[in-house]
């Protein structure tokens, strides 16, 4: 299920936080001036890459449903990271997520593979 209701645009720059987790899913956190918006994706990591991507482009994440508190809250610590237990990428921009997308898609995490084959192949 997608999570992007609309496609207005909105003229406040964007940040995405894509935090992937060693279970396989992805939680997206992004924030549009005053406005955060974030979701963990269990499964659905086509709607994940789809999100980021609507956003970074200028899709209002107003506008956008499934916003969960919990989502919100996840920030692995250094350890986290550092232990294998996450992997944390911030995009100010489109083409730095689609060049994430194009040049890391052959990683050994299968969720980080699986959402960023999607961008690559142009299947959002």
């Amino acid at each position: 299920m997608r999570h992007a209701l609309t496609m207005t645009t909105k003229q406040s720059k964007t940040t995405a936080t894509v935090i992937f987790d060693n279970a396989g899913g992805v939680t997206v956190q992004l924030k549009q001036g005053d406005v955060s918006w974030a979701h963990y994706y269990e499964s659905d990591l086509r709607s994940a890459a789809g999100d980021v991507h609507a956003a970074l482009f200028g899709s209002d994440i107003d506008c956008y449903d499934g916003d969960e508190e919990s989502a919100h809250e996840c920030s692995p610590t250094v350890d986290e990271i550092r232990n294998g237990g996450y992997r944390v990428f911030q995009f100010d921009s489109l083409s730095e997520y689609e060049d994430f997308c194009l040049t890391d898609h052959s990683s050994s995490w299968g969720n980080i593979r699986e959402l960023t084959s999607y961008v690559a192949r142009g299947e959002l």
